[in-house]
């Protein structure tokens, strides 16, 4: 459902694969994703912000720009921009990005 861009179906079935494991970082990452598709920003933010709490997983730098990406939806420019800044600094995958971001800014 998620590939096929039914997010919301999607949704469904990546509760179920939390209530049995809340820390799971690929249902957490990929309902955040889903959230953030039907413009549930408040759920995107909480999931991608439980990610974050760990930063030794594969999804640390997604989600963290993602979280950036999401702050500017709610008006919450302060954060991106402070994510944003963080993520250029570490020169990671997402550094050009969040440096073009923020020239755009």
């Amino acid at each position: 459902n998620f590939n096929k861009g039914k997010y919301t179906r999607a949704l469904g079935e990546f509760e179920l694969l939390l209530e049995a494991n809340p820390n799971d970082v690929n249902s957490l990452f990929y309902s955040a994703v889903s959230y953030y598709q039907i413009g549930k920003y408040d759920r995107t933010i909480k999931n991608l912000e439980a990610i974050l709490k760990n930063p030794n997983n594969v999804f640390h730098p997604e989600a963290k720009w993602n979280l950036a990406l999401s702050n500017f939806k709610i008006g919450e420019k302060v954060k991106a921009k402070q994510l944003l800044i963080e993520i250029a600094n570490e020169k990671g995958f997402y550094s050009k990005r969040a440096t073009d971001k923020l020239k755009s800014l």
